[in-house]
């Protein structure tokens, strides 16, 4: 019996020491970019938005021209294994004599930019039509596609060419750019679960009257650090 409490007594005391020495609710990421080691508390769930951009330049803007159109075609998809649907966002000025249209976004084979294939390169994948109201020569909208993908690497759109054309237009007009699609920097967000949040904060109130009973020698002060990619 005094063998039991003895071992229970040694038990208790090896994982008090462990509450106060050690953060046994954080895990140890590395940035694959920059190797920098970084603290997580847990439990964390990583939502990391994969991005693409696609910019056009008309003659407006010196140094640049790919089209006779203006702004920005941006792609979102969520780092997640089942394959989330794409969001399209487009923000885009077309010509004055473009209002009241019909546009179609395609996404090209490859990534070459020359005029030949910006002409009559393959599509890749359907296209997305838009229409500007009457009267209108710019366009803000979002759509969400589920048939492309940023994350699959044998059929991510990066590194493809998107085109944009007038529908029912003459030849002369038909073409309006091409652009080709980036990869942005990613963001790294975490969602933690609010009631384990809670529970740690209890946790942690326990842990602090505890600590002040012991030596100062003995209490090590915690540092967490949380390394947000933008």
């Amino acid at each position: 019996m005094t063998s039991f409490c003895y071992f229970f007594k040694l038990s208790y005391i090896f994982i008090l020491l462990s509450f106060v020495w050690c953060d046994i609710n954080v895990i140890y990421q590395t940035d694959p970019r920059t190797g920098m080691i970084f603290e997580v508390p847990l439990p964390a769930t990583y939502i990391t938005p994969v991005k693409g951009l696609a910019t056009f330049y008309n003659s407006s803007t010196p140094g640049f021209h790919n089209g006779n159109i203006q702004g920005v075609v941006a792609f979102f998809q969520a780092n997640f294994p089942n394959n989330q649907a794409v969001v399209v966002d487009c923000q885009l000025d077309f010509p004055d004599y473009m209002n009241s249209k019909a546009f179609s976004l395609e996404i090209l084979l490859n990534g070459d930019l020359d005029s030949e294939y910006c002409k009559n390169g393959m599509r890749f994948a359907d296209p997305l039509v838009i229409k500007i109201p009457r009267g209108e020569k710019y366009y803000v909208g979002a759509r969400k596609r589920n048939d492309i993908s940023i994350i699959n690497h044998n059929d991510s759109i990066i590194g493809r060419v998107l085109r944009i054309t007038c529908v029912g237009c003459e030849e002369s007009q038909r073409i309006l750019g091409c652009a080709l699609i980036g990869r942005v920097d990613d963001e790294v967000y975490i969602e933690k679960d609010p009631q384990f949040i809670d529970n740690q904060v209890h946790l942690q109130q326990q842990l602090l009257r505890t600590q002040k009973q012991l030596p100062h020698k003995m209490i090590r002060k915690n540092h967490r650090k949380l390394l947000v990619l933008a």
